[in-house]
């Protein structure tokens, strides 16, 4: 399978045939929503997270609306969690930090992943070609030069990628403790379905959910939710044998309407 795109749009081509043709103006309207939904959810996490914060008095709280360093007031909102004995109290800078520095190295390799082809079409570019070929997916354009092939940015590429695997695994375990943190504390009852589907993008619906929650205490609520339901047992129990019928009230008297009891304790 080869894709070619042009300034008409991304045609799909199997075996030299052309399968379909996808117009520029569809691209160009796919990539407006693509955007709009990234924006949408920009806007509720950011939206959330600054509420929960300035409702807690926490520094800084209008990070929450700066990329890479939103994660700062959102990890001020769990202090009391501890990941392997370091607490986001005190490490919370030093987390971020991490998070931030993945996030950078990613935005730098797409940049020098994309940013050639966006200049081969401004320069006058006609058309690129991807194709795959024994697994491996190639790249080829009339008269665009090979960025890979210079030598520093070659280097910094293979530096970026060894450096980004280390620090995004360490960032993805803080992440994903910060997640379970955040909804155990203020959305206990469904916590552990929202950190998953976090962990899959959908983070910013969830929090925008809790933003007008109050914390509580993940002890205090296990504790209540078992009194509440031991309570429940007991007081079904208790219905159960208040229902109970006799089982004699067969031989009850019609004209006495309360239960006569056992009408064999005269034998």
């Amino acid at each position: 399978m080869e894709l070619v795109l042009t300034k008409n749009g991304l045609q799909t081509i199997i075996d030299g045939v052309e399968i379909s043709t996808m117009p520029m103006a569809v691209t160009v309207i796919l990539f407006i929503l693509f955007l709009g939904v990234i924006g949408t959810f920009y806007a509720f996490r950011s939206i959330a997270i600054y509420r929960l914060a300035k409702v807690r008095n926490i520094n800084k709280a209008y990070f929450a609306w700066i990329p890479f360093l939103w994660v700062f007031p959102a990890y001020k909102l769990v202090p009391e969690f501890n990941l392997f004995g370091f607490s986001f109290k005190k490490f919370a800078f030093w987390f971020a930090l991490v998070f931030v520095v993945k996030e950078v190295i990613i935005f730098l390799g797409n940049f020098f992943d994309f940013a050639p082809f966006v200049l081969y079409f401004l320069q006058g570019g006609e058309e690129i070609r991807f194709f795959e070929q024994e697994g491996q997916m190639y790249v080829s354009a009339v008269n665009m030069v090979n960025h890979f092939d210079v030598k520093w940015l070659n280097v910094t590429m293979l530096v970026l990628n060894y450096v980004n695997l280390p620090i995004r695994l360490v960032s993805s375990v803080i992440h994903i403790s910060f997640y379970v943190a955040i909804f155990r504390k203020f959305w206990p009852q469904s916590y552990i379905v929202a950190s998953i589907l976090s962990v899959f993008g959908l983070f910013p619906i969830f929090v925008f959910i809790i933003r007008n929650k109050q914390e509580i205490s993940y002890a205090d609520y296990v504790r209540a939710r078992y009194y509440n339901a031991e309570n429940y047992n007991v007081n079904n129990n208790q219905d159960k044998e208040l229902k109970e019928e006799s089982p004699f009230k067969e031989f009850k008297d019609s004209k006495n309407k309360e239960d006569p009891g056992d009408p064999f304790d005269e034998f």
